[in-house]
């Protein structure tokens, strides 16, 4: 196949197959818009790829952090990225995709003194934030007062085993930051507590009991992600991100599980109602602990 080399024949033939599933008005949205993706590790760097090949053109990726081996098992690298910037390495391959991309690369990553200035050059914002440590869930909050400034929409996500958690922040209708909660998930003083202070325990899955009580343990250690829940994400930002775009409205949050579906309604239950009690447990721990 010769592929078109000016730039409008060959937008409309890598589009070709949206036709009858994107509308146009909804195409003209997403290849106009700028998207900034902040975080491009497992839940961020899902969403480039997606919306590249749906028709994002436009994006700023912000990521301090390199590939290290331990990553392979859910971000979108290989052995030749270990040791390079996210970010670019992830821009690299988009433009393999598209290479009529426009992709800025900021390897210094967000923060107070530079989020408000990317929010306001956005028409969107995906917050994929590490805040496995301290220094991250700073970097969240800086994020969300920019955006909440900047009156730009926000996507949280937060991969949870085989769970996504998602959760919208539409600062276009003056929400405060972080839904108002800003100060009390600002003063968490581990990562399981700030990660307690954003995801509410309906969203918890049965199969994070284990990893949690694990944290809880040692606060320093990582945390276990699969690359099936940040790949779920990816899947459910482009009909997000459109619906977005549009002004259409859409659920404050919700959860998408890969697990629960394959599984018997009593099984299910039965998980329910274990990770209830087996969450009421660590609770419990945790408190005896703060008053031991």
């Amino acid at each position: 196949m010769t592929i078109p080399v000016d730039r409008e024949n060959f937008l409309a033939e890598v589009r070709l197959r949206n036709r009858g599933l994107i509308a146009a008005e909804d195409q003209r949205n997403l290849s106009e818009a700028t998207f900034l993706i902040v975080g491009c590790g497992s839940t961020g760097g899902a969403t480039i790829e997606p919306l590249v090949r749906a028709g994002g053109m436009r994006f700023i990726l912000v990521e301090p952090g390199r590939y290290e081996l331990s990553n392979l098992n859910r971000q979108r690298a290989t052995l030749e990225a270990v040791g390079v910037n996210k970010a670019a390495w992830l821009a690299k391959q988009a433009t393999a995709v598209n290479p009529y991309l426009e992709i800025e690369v900021h390897e210094e990553g967000i923060s107070a003194e530079n989020a408000l200035s990317m929010c306001l050059r956005a028409d969107l914002v995906i917050d994929a934030v590490d805040v496995t440590t301290l220094t991250g869930l700073s970097a969240k909050c800086a994020l969300h007062e920019a955006a909440s400034v900047a009156r730009r929409p926000v996507i949280s996500a937060y991969d949870l085993a085989y769970r996504q958690f998602v959760r919208i922040f539409d600062y276009r209708r003056s929400q405060q930051p972080l839904g108002g909660e800003i100060a009390r998930i600002r003063s968490a003083k581990t990562p399981t507590d700030a990660l307690a202070r954003l995801i509410p325990i309906w969203a918890i899955p049965y199969d994070m009991l284990a990893e949690i009580e694990h944290l809880q343990d040692e606060p320093g250690s990582s945390v276990s992600q699969l690359g099936c829940a940040a790949d779920l994400f990816g899947a459910l930002t482009v009909p997000l991100v459109l619906e977005l775009l549009a002004r259409r409205p859409v659920k404050r949050s919700y959860i998408l599980d890969l697990k629960d579906p394959a599984l018997p309604i009593a099984t299910r239950v039965a998980r329910r109602a274990a990770t209830l009690q087996g969450l009421a447990r660590l609770q419990a721990r945790k408190w005896k602990r703060r008053n031991g």
